[in-house]
């Protein structure tokens, strides 16, 4: 079972949002749904494996997250990773990526140098509280920030989004802000790897999770109808095609550990 070690929202900071440490206590397997957000990973002890559409494979020990689609972690007890979160639209600033077309997690080696994730992992293994942790990130990473932090053409757009809760359509967008469907869903493919209307159902359930999860909430239905919801079956079907799983499924304890630390102890 893994344990929150560290979890705090940043302020006030170019490129980071929040900070995330979990370490497990013992051998563990869950799913990590989509959230919509982008990764910056670093695995400070053990191997992680995943298993998603391509197969199993091991993580490797830095690497960057767009976070784009849902995969099963698995790890031993002893296992610890840190995670940062970063917006949206920053895997595409940071990599260049057009995620239409390219993985959806890299390797932090193809865009700064071996020994700077050497020595940023090394150093990062050894803090003890968040700011000691950002204070390394910031030694290493900071004369990126300033590229790296820079706006996409859907950054204002992302963040009207997430406002809102992901409770709107692409019309809404459309006309607020004076922007083509086409090249609105352009722009969405490449910065996000999706089209606007997936990313807002993307954004839309995982408020609806969070609610279920932080409020122990049993009826659900008229959760889902607050959220524009007309009916079961269409939260059944995008919970699926964000998790992998119905909701019965992915509500079971089996599969709660993770799903705990993302949706009910980490703040967004």
């Amino acid at each position: 079972m893994p344990k929150l070690v560290v979890s705090n929202l940043i302020k006030n900071h170019p490129l980071f949002l929040n900070i995330v440490k979990v370490n497990y206590r013992l051998d563990d397997a869950s799913i990590v749904a989509s959230t919509g957000y982008n990764y910056l990973v670093f695995i400070l002890s053990g191997d992680f494996k995943i298993k998603d559409e391509k197969g199993e494979r091991y993580l490797s020990k830095y690497f960057l997250n767009s976070s784009s689609s849902y995969y099963e972690l698995s790890a031993r007890k002893g296992d610890t990773f840190l995670a940062i979160r970063l917006a949206p639209d920053k895997f595409h600033k940071i990599t260049g990526s057009d995620l239409s077309k390219s993985d959806t997690r890299i390797n932090l080696e193809q865009v700064i140098p071996k020994e700077i994730c050497h020595k940023l992992l090394l150093e990062l293994q050894d803090c003890t509280n968040v700011n000691d942790h950002i204070k390394v990130l910031d030694k290493h990473l900071s004369t990126y920030y300033s590229k790296w932090s820079k706006p996409t053409a859907i950054s204002t757009i992302l963040e009207y989004i997430l406002k809102n809760n992901g409770m709107l359509n692409v019309t809404d967008l459309i006309e607020h802000f004076h922007v083509s469907h086409s090249t609105l869903n352009r722009h969405f493919k490449k910065i996000t790897g999706m089209t606007a209307n997936k990313f807002l159902r993307l954004i839309r359930v995982n408020y609806i999770i969070r609610h279920i999860e932080q409020n122990a909430t049993t009826n659900i239905l008229p959760l889902i109808e607050n959220y524009k919801y007309y009916d079961y079956s269409h939260f059944s079907k995008n919970i699926k095609e964000f998790t992998g799983q119905t909701p019965k499924q992915f509500f079971r304890d089996k599969h709660s550990n993770m799903r705990e630390i993302l949706y009910k102890k980490i703040d967004f």
